[in-house]
């Protein structure tokens, strides 16, 4: 009987087949081995992995490896030496150095006055960094093996063992075997010094993290309450682990400046000057008085040297009589203890210091410029005068160092610089007169104070500027646009304090006649007979007056939108400096 023909399929399809006999084993028949018909064992075949071809081929892979690594690594360093070379000299431009000077006190100053001045002015100045460079930077210069040969001590040092920079660079020094320029660096160097320690005073040091902090971070039993740290890689500073009295206190850095011998009277007037700043911040009243007096008597040993010098003004009242000429010093300083004076609360001391000091401004030669432009002492031959090699040499080669400016001791040009000097005096006795009840009169002091800032501002503005001509600005042109940036913000700052002083004296005025209506209009209330009577009425003049002083702001705003930056072009986007 023949089979299904539905079975037959299934059995053919390879599918079931294979699924139903895939765990099956069948014995499998195996072939008979004759000794001349079996085939020898297969041998696995030797490679050889170190051929002449391989080997060559390493080598040449080695030999190219070092080859272009050494040639980029030369090239790397020769790029990094050049851009080192080229921000060097771009700083250098900005913040001169002498040139007797070694090369890495130079470096060390010229990192240290770029921190201190930053392009950007909303730029926050680590001062610390600053305050070591300057350190190390006089640390170098007093160092007899470096850059402090025949810098000696005028009295004898009793130092520790083992003292640190900071503790060597408080003592006063004796530089008069020095060269100018050597002196004048060392000077600027030591006013930067001190500019650093006033922001980090009583700054202490974590032994553990090798870094300051402020002692308002530190925990511990004096600070049981710190303010919290930001946000950075450090801990919140302990108390036990903190050392105090590592950095060096401003007041013996501008005591050791006015104390080394070699230094100019204009140079130790302007250190006492702001010394004197700095103990009114500290709320010292009294020794900022005394650091002004300190710096008035140096001015006057300074402008005693002219033929048949007197003093310019009253020892006693400070006053300067009609005659007198005074010096730029004298001005100075007078202006600043007459201020000083005003602020301790003495008004009536103050009040005609600030009035001569005014009288003897307005009496002062006056400038046939819009401004008067200093010049250095030592001027450098024009160009016309100068052989193809010095040309050659003052095109590419290091600028030199500047010459120094007037020492103070001659009367100043009445340009618009002194005129916007004018407008502040004007506004400090504005001020004094409103506080001491003449009202009328101190308006009348402040709206002249506007009036003089505000048009000098303009006659800076539209005078010609100094410009600068190529890559890197000459050393005239930086003064000249210095000069007018500083008189442009000297300006501003007296027109924004006399519309502030204008404006509040105004509106308190305005509220002293709004009382006074308001109290007649009560007494007119209490009396028997009112038939006919009518309230009174503020006449508005000082609501209209507000609204002139509004206008003003509003208009001096264009003014104020002054951006004054250092001079850009290639070399700035070529290294960032």
């Amino acid at each position: 009987m023949a089979p299904r023909l539905v079975a037959h399929r299934v059995l053919q399809t390879p599918g079931i087949c294979s699924r139903f006999f895939s765990g099956w084993t069948f014995p499998r028949a195996r072939r008979p081995q004759i000794p001349f018909l079996s085939q020898p064992p297969q041998m696995k075949h030797q490679v050889r992995w170190q051929t002449t071809k391989k080997s060559y081929w390493k080598s040449q892979e080695i030999r190219d490896t070092v080859y272009y690594t050494s040639y980029m690594s030369a090239f790397s360093i020769i790029g990094w030496m050049l851009y080192l070379a080229l921000d060097q000299e771009y700083v250098e431009r900005f913040h001169p150095s002498p040139d007797d000077w070694t090369f890495w006190t130079r470096c060390n100053y010229r990192m240290a006055a770029e921190r201190a001045h930053p392009k950007d002015p909303n730029t926050v100045i680590n001062w610390i960094p600053m305050l070591t460079q300057t350190l190390k930077t006089i640390d170098r210069l007093e160092s007899p093996d470096l850059d402090g040969d025949g810098v000696v001590d005028p009295i004898p040092v009793d130092l520790p063992p083992d003292p640190s920079i900071a503790q060597r660079a408080v003592y006063p020094k004796d530089i008069t075997a020095k060269s100018e320029n050597w002196r004048r660096g060392y000077y600027d160097t030591l006013m930067l010094t001190a500019k650093a320690a006033e922001h980090v005073e009583g700054w202490v040091l974590d032994r553990k993290q090798r870094t300051f902090f402020s002692p308002q971070v530190v925990l511990g039993p004096s600070n049981p309450n710190p303010k919290p740290m930001p946000r950075s890689i450090y801990k919140q500073p302990l108390e036990e682990d903190c050392e105090t009295g590592v950095l060096p206190e401003p007041s013996m850095l501008y005591e050791k400046i006015l104390n080394t011998v070699g230094f100019t009277a204009r140079e130790k007037v302007d250190a006492a000057m702001q010394y004197a700043a700095f103990l009114e911040y500290k709320g010292l009243p009294s020794d900022a008085m005394e650091a002004l007096q300190r710096a008035l008597k140096l001015t006057d040993k300074a402008s005693s040297t002219s033929y048949k010098f007197q003093i310019p003004y009253d020892s006693d009242t400070l006053v300067i009589p009609e005659p007198a000429t005074p010096s730029a010093n004298h001005l100075t300083v007078l202006t600043a203890m007459a201020t000083l004076t005003a602020r301790n609360g003495d008004l009536e001391k103050a009040l005609p210091i600030l009035v001569s000091i005014l009288r003897a401004r307005k009496q002062l030669p006056t400038s046939r410029k819009t401004l008067h432009y200093p010049e250095r002492m030592n001027v450098e031959k024009p160009d016309t005068l100068l052989t193809a090699q010095e040309r050659f040499e003052k095109k590419f080669g290091p600028p030199p160092y500047p010459g120094r400016f007037p020492d103070g001791s001659s009367p100043p040009k009445r340009d618009a610089a002194e005129r916007c000097e004018e407008a502040a005096l004007n506004a400090y006795i504005g001020e004094i007169i409103f506080a001491t009840g003449s009202q009328e009169s101190g308006l009348a002091w402040t709206r002249e104070a506007v009036d003089v800032s505000e048009e000098q501002m303009h006659n800076i503005k539209e005078s010609p500027s100094p410009g600068v001509q190529g890559w890197i600005p000459d050393r005239k042109e930086q003064d000249d646009s210095s000069y007018r940036t500083n008189a442009l913000k000297h300006c501003e700052e007296c027109l924004r304090t006399g519309l502030v002083n204008w404006k509040g004296m105004v509106e308190r005025m305005n509220q002293i006649q709004e009382e006074e209506t308001e109290k007649k209009n009560e007494e007119q209330k209490h009396k028997w007979i009112t038939w006919g009577a009518r309230p009174a009425k503020v006449d508005g003049r000082w609501e209209a007056e507000i609204k002139v002083v509004e206008d003003r702001l509003k208009r001096a705003e264009k003014l104020f939108e002054l951006t004054i930056h250092r001079p850009s072009g290639w070399l700035d986007s070529l290294i960032g400096a």
